[in-house]
C-alpha cells in the first residue's frame, strides 16, 4: 500500500479522472469537493489542501480529500451548508483499510502542523465510523464521538402505486386528489434542466424561490446572500449537471413557477439538496406538489432511495422517510501537542457546562 499526499490537483490531470471513477455519489465527486475548496478553502488564511491517495500495485484504490486549517485537519466540504454523508476514504468499503489509514494519519508528520481532526456528518453505518470505533478502544481517550444532525431518507419501492400504498390513508388520498386536480388536469406541469431549461435561468429561479420560502417562514434568506456559497453551488451545479449528476426542476402551476428543487443523483439515490417555493393556500402546498413529483420521478427512474438529507423536519416523515443517525468525530494525535490540545478542549467544554449551570441556577 503506497500513500501519497497531493497539495494541488488540476482538473486536467490523470488523478482528477481517477477520482471521478472512484466517486460513487456526487457528494464524493471532485467537481463537488474541489469546487467547494475553490470557494471556501483556497484563499482562506492558514489553509492547505492535502488530498491523500492510496495505491496498490500502482492502481488508485482509495482517496481522502483533506485540508488543514490552523491546527485542525478536516474533510473537504465540511460545514453545515455544504456536504452530508462524509467518508474519510472514497473508493473503498474496507474497514481494515480505513483503520490502517486513520492510524497512519494520526501518526503522520508530513501534513502541516495540525493537532486534531474533525469529521462531521458521518453516517452511523459508515466504514469511517466503524474504523473510528475500533481505534477508540486503543487510543486512551484521544477519540470523542458525539451525535450530529441526523439525515432522513426514503427507501423506494419499484412502482408508484406500491409507494402510495405505503403512506397513511389520509396522505394517500391527498396525493391521489393532487394527481387528479393538478397533474392530470394540466394545471401543473414540470420543467427541468434535463429538458433544456437554461442552467443560469434555473439557478436564478432557485435563488429567488429559496428566498421566498425563507421569508414566508419569517426566516432570513441568508444562505444565498453569502457570495461564497452562491458561487460554490452555481459552479458545482454546472459541472455535475454536465455529467448528468445534478438537476434543477420546477413545478409550474397556472403558468407560474411555484416550487423548485435542486437535486443530485448517483446510480441508486437522489439527494435533495436545496429547494424553494412561494406560499401556498389552504387547498394546496406547492412544496407538497414538488416533493410528490420528485419522488415519483425517482421511482420511475429506477432509484432505490430518495435522500432528504440533513434535518429531521416533520414533513419528511409524512412522505415515509426514516431517520438516519450521524455522528461527529474528533481525534487527537498522540504527540505532545495533540495531548495538550485535547486537555485544552476538555477545559473549554467544562467551562461551557459551568456557565450553563450558572445561567439556569
Amino acid at each position: 500500500m503506497v500513500i501519497e499526499i497531493h497539495s494541488e490537483i488540476s482538473r486536467n490531470n490523470s488523478l482528477y479522472q481517477q477520482w471521478c471513477e472512484l466517486a460513487c455519489t456526487p457528494l464524493e465527486h471532485p467537481d463537488w469537493l474541489l469546487t467547494w475548496w475553490d470557494a471556501y478553502g483556497r484563499d482562506a488564511r492558514d489553509s492547505q489542501l492535502h488530498v491523500v491517495t492510496i495505491r496498490e500495485n500502482e492502481k488508485l484504490v482509495a482517496l481522502s480529500p483533506l485540508f488543514v486549517k490552523g491546527s485542525r485537519l478536516r474533510l473537504l466540504g465540511s460545514g453545515a451548508v455544504s456536504t452530508d454523508h462524509q467518508e474519510l476514504l472514497i473508493g473503498t468499503e474496507s474497514i481494515e483499510t480505513t483503520r490502517q489509514f486513520l492510524l497512519w494519519l494520526l501518526d503522520q508528520t508530513n501534513l502541516s502542523g495540525w493537532t486534531n481532526t474533525e469529521l462531521e456528518c458521518i453516517d452511523e453505518n459508515s466504514t469511517t465510523l466503524s474504523a473510528v470505533r475500533q481505534i477508540s478502544a486503543t487510543r486512551e481517550g484521544l477519540v470523542l464521538l458525539s451525535n450530529d444532525t441526523a439525515n432522513c431518507k426514503l427507501e423506494l419501492p419499484t412502482d408508484w402505486e406500491s409507494y402510495l400504498g405505503s403512506l397513511s390513508r389520509n396522505h394517500r388520498k391527498r396525493c391521489r386528489r393532487w394527481e387528479r386536480n393538478y397533474f392530470e388536469s394540466g394545471r401543473v406541469w414540470t420543467k427541468s434542466t434535463h429538458q433544456e431549461w437554461d442552467y443560469d435561468d434555473a439557478f436564478s429561479c432557485l435563488v429567488e424561490l429559496h428566498g421566498r420560502r425563507r421569508l414566508d417562514a419569517n426566516e432570513s434568506p441568508k444562505l444565498f446572500e453569502c457570495h461564497r456559497f452562491s458561487v460554490f453551488l452555481r459552479n458545482a451545479f454546472r459541472s455535475l449537471a454536465s455529467k448528468g449528476m445534478a438537476e434543477i426542476s420546477a413545478i409550474v402551476l397556472d403558468d407560474q413557477v411555484v416550487a423548485i428543487e435542486f437535486e443530485m443523483a448517483s446510480k441508486n439515490t437522489v439527494f435533495a439538496y436545496q429547494s424553494g417555493m412561494i406560499a401556498g393556500s389552504q387547498k394546496i402546498s406547492p412544496g407538497s406538489l414538488s416533493i410528490m413529483s420528485r419522488i415519483r420521478s425517482a421511482i420511475e427512474g429506477g432509484k432505490q432511495t430518495y435522500d432528504f438529507m440533513r434535518g429531521a423536519e416533520d414533513y419528511k416523515f409524512r412522505w415515509g422517510a426514516t431517520v438516519q443517525p450521524t455522528s461527529s468525530v474528533k481525534l487527537w494525535r498522540t504527540s505532545t501537542k495533540g495531548r495538550i490540545a485535547l486537555s485544552s478542549h476538555r477545559l473549554y467544554q467544562q467551562s461551557k457546562s459551568f456557565v450553563r449551570e450558572l445561567i439556569h441556577s
